[in-house]
């Protein structure tokens, strides 16, 4: 079996299709010759540390406090992929499972406030939930803004990540709007909560990256730069569904799971992120709502980083 929500709750439906469950996540080492390669050849950010940094991967699937936000069914999976993901690329990890809008903030001042970031070659912060344009929802049915966790971040606040990469994978829907664009699996289901979005372009832009773009959805050249060294991934573009199956997971953590374990070991994060967007745009949902059937997904990202960067798994 498998659920479609939808504004009015679940409906069930027969899936004849099988998943896999969580990835066996395997992450390829590195090897001596591409590290000195890489190093000797690009501009690449510091990752030598072990562990590199820490990360933060928040998860919520289940929203009493919204009687139109489904459980999201599935989400346990992407918790163990990237939890499993961050060990193999030798990151410390912080999970935090179904919190409030406030609780939510307070969690990530939290991690903010940790010592071991001032030995830390970055951070990464993944954040997995219910989302509109811009905001994250909390178990409450309150709305967090990206930009009040994004600003926890600059560096003249968490002055221990100053000059170092702040990560941020976002997956959540960001609009009501389904990509048909240019195939199946259990059922899909759309992390929206179907309520009419507004969608401001340049608010986006100067919410996440000060007045910064380097990204491919949301181009313009860049600006002065007021929040540095930052990288968003989002699973999305700016006013679209995204999708998660209830077997295997949010497709955006499926895909940057599987090709992070397979690729860590000699392309940079830009790389990667492409290639989970070429991942993305192969899948078709299959889903027993009408308005999710057939959706796709293309993911996205900002960036300001300065240098390339690499994680060198093994090294």
């Amino acid at each position: 079996m498998a659920y479609a929500s939808s504004s009015s709750g679940f409906q069930q439906t027969d899936d004849d299709d099988q998943g896999d469950g969580p990835i066996n996540v395997v992450v390829e080492p590195c090897t001596d010759e591409m590290w000195a390669k890489i190093v000797r050849e690009k501009d690449a950010y510091g990752m030598a540390k072990k562990p590199r940094g820490s990360a933060f991967i928040l998860c919520n699937t289940k929203f009493p406090g919204h009687p139109n936000l489904g459980e999201r069914i599935g989400g346990h999976v992407d918790v163990t992929n990237m939890s499993k993901l961050m060990e193999g690329l030798s990151f410390q990890t912080d999970i935090v499972k179904e919190k409030t809008a406030q609780g939510i903030k307070d969690e990530v001042r939290r991690f903010t406030e940790r010592k071991d970031h001032k030995d830390a070659e970055g951070s990464i912060v993944v954040l997995m939930s219910h989302g509109e344009e811009g905001k994250i929802y909390g178990t409450d049915g309150q709305l967090v803004a990206l930009e009040v966790i994004f600003a926890m971040f600059d560096e003249n606040i968490c002055l221990r990540l100053k000059g170092k990469p702040k990560l941020f994978f976002i997956q959540a829907c960001r609009g009501n709007k389904v990509y048909r664009g240019p195939s199946s699996a259990p059922e899909d289901e759309a992390d929206s909560s179907w309520e009419t979005v507004n969608l401001d372009l340049m608010g986006e832009l100067k919410g996440l990256l000060g007045r910064t773009s380097l990204g491919q959805d949301e181009g313009d050249a860049p600006q002065p730069e007021q929040r540095p060294h930052v990288f968003c991934g989002y699973a999305t573009r700016l006013g679209y569904l995204s999708f998660r199956n209830t077997a295997d997971g949010s497709w955006f953590i499926h895909a940057i799971t599987s090709v992070f374990m397979k690729n860590a070991k000699d392309k940079s994060l830009v790389e990667m992120m492409d290639k989970v967007k070429e991942n993305l745009l192969t899948r078709k949902a299959n889903s027993s709502d009408p308005k999710f059937q057939g959706g796709r997904e293309e993911s996205v990202y900002l960036s300001s980083l300065q240098k390339d960067l690499y994680f060198f798994p093994g090294q």
